[in-house]
């Protein structure tokens, strides 16, 4: 009995030590060279491996050290179907550079954004865009 008040002095050292376990909210770039053509295009790649459907939405432009770039926005449906839960994604640039999109982590905070409409680019058109070329056909040849 007489040891019962020493446990509860040596537990609540322990307690003392966890002051902050608040987790650090990703913070806003102060500048980025990432161009809105490959901030639509990347949002259109990650939409599209996504495989999402319908209206998508956006949050803005947050800086990160947890993914395979330096700044991302996070993704999701804007009108899931029904009983079906639409998980927000992760798109990821470096610079002016895409460099992929995941399934956005605790920690992203990808929950607690706001999120603006943003026009779904269709990715067979930007292809379509840079074969002027006629040495290359654009879309494909069909035969009858």
């Amino acid at each position: 009995m007489r040891f019962v008040p020493l446990l509860f002095l040596l537990l609540s050292g322990c307690s003392s030590m966890w002051t902050d376990t608040a987790l650090p909210t990703p913070e806003t770039p102060q500048e980025t060279s990432l161009s809105d053509e490959t901030l639509r295009e990347g949002i259109a790649k990650a939409a599209d491996d996504a495989h999402l459907q319908g209206p998508i939405e956006t949050s803005s432009l947050r800086k990160t050290s947890l993914g395979p770039g330096s700044s991302f926005v996070c993704l999701r449906e804007a009108n899931p179907i029904a009983g079906k839960q639409s998980s927000p994604y992760s798109v990821f640039f470096e610079g002016n550079t895409y460099k992929g999109a995941r399934l956005s982590v605790i920690r992203e905070e990808c929950e607690r954004q706001a999120y603006a409409p943003t026009e779904k680019i269709d990715l067979q058109a930007a292809k379509l865009k840079g074969c002027a070329m006629p040495a290359k056909p654009c879309a494909p040849v069909r035969r009858s």
